[in-house]
């Protein structure tokens, strides 16, 4: 089974959107969401954070970069099956919202998506297997439909060219694609934001973990699930808390505020992935 971090099938986005995605790194390509990119050998320095990209091979005012501080990889994480592929990254420098840098809602523990809800996954890696994202690199999307673990695990289970049938989905870990295939991330997406609206509200749903190859039939993209890890993100960040929270956007002449429910990471701890230089990242 492949480990390969894939979008695919997918379009160009909007800087909209990628107001959204919070990070990405200057270590080996891109940084941040899940376990990927981290390599316990590398010292912190190694790494840096640019938030508010878009183009990646087009600077722009709209960039913040920090030094990185911390990375708390989650004790459980399992390299082979990627089990608990999630980690935290502490920022040197508090970040300050604009129009290009915004949070995003975390889902609490009880918190649940229909099966075959229609989310959006984002991400610079390969538009298809073995083929780069071309300059200016530009921020691609796709439309995606949620797959619950027991869905997931039968289409796992059929058999491919290529790919025996297994069942290596687990609790904590969250479906996205379509039986028929052709839509989906690919390599060098991994970290990256799987998310759902919600009541007028955007979720971080998902974080890109692994898949057996790119938009194949019966192989859809396998996600850290973030709502199976809320109470861990509230065990190392205690101040993060449920209910609405005021946001500040700083980019305009007047100071506006608005309301976000649920639960939000602020400051300078932002959510990753964890498996060691497996390519670029996103985060939010």
């Amino acid at each position: 089974m492949s480990s390969a971090q894939r979008v695919q099938g997918r379009q160009c986005s909007t800087p909209e959107v990628a107001a959204f995605l919070l990070c990405d790194s200057n270590y080996h390509n891109k940084l941040l969401p899940n376990v990927s990119p981290f390599s316990r050998s590398l010292p912190l320095t190694g790494y840096s954070v640019s938030l508010g990209k878009f183009q990646l091979n087009i600077q722009n005012a709209n960039t913040f970069t920090s030094a990185v501080s911390q990375v708390i990889i989650h004790s459980d994480y399992n390299p082979s099956s990627f089990a608990s592929d999630i980690a935290l990254v502490r920022l040197c420098t508090p970040v300050l919202y604009t129009a290009y840098i915004l949070p995003i809602c975390l889902p609490d523990r009880n918190d649940s998506i229909a099966n075959g809800t229609l989310c959006w996954v984002t991400g610079w890696g390969d538009i298809r297997t073995g083929e780069s994202l071309p300059a200016p690199r530009t921020l691609q999307e796709v439309q995606v439909s949620l797959i619950d673990v027991e869905t997931c695990n039968d289409l796992y289970s059929k058999p491919i060219t290529g790919s025996p049938g297994s069942r290596p989905i687990k609790d904590g870990m969250v479906c996205a694609g379509y039986p028929e295939g052709g839509k989906d991330s690919c390599q060098g997406d991994s970290g990256g934001p799987l998310v759902c609206s919600q009541a007028g509200s955007w979720f971080l749903i998902g974080i890109v973990s692994w898949g057996d190859g790119c938009a194949l039939p019966y192989r859809p993209g396998v996600y850290t699930q973030v709502s199976a890890y809320s109470d861990w993100i509230q065990q190392q960040l205690p101040s993060v808390e449920s209910g609405v929270v005021n946001v500040t956007i700083r980019s305009h002449p007047n100071t506006s505020y608005t309301p976000v429910p649920t639960l939000l990471l602020l400051g300078t701890l932002l959510l990753a992935s964890a498996a060691p230089g497996m390519g670029p990242l996103l985060g939010f």
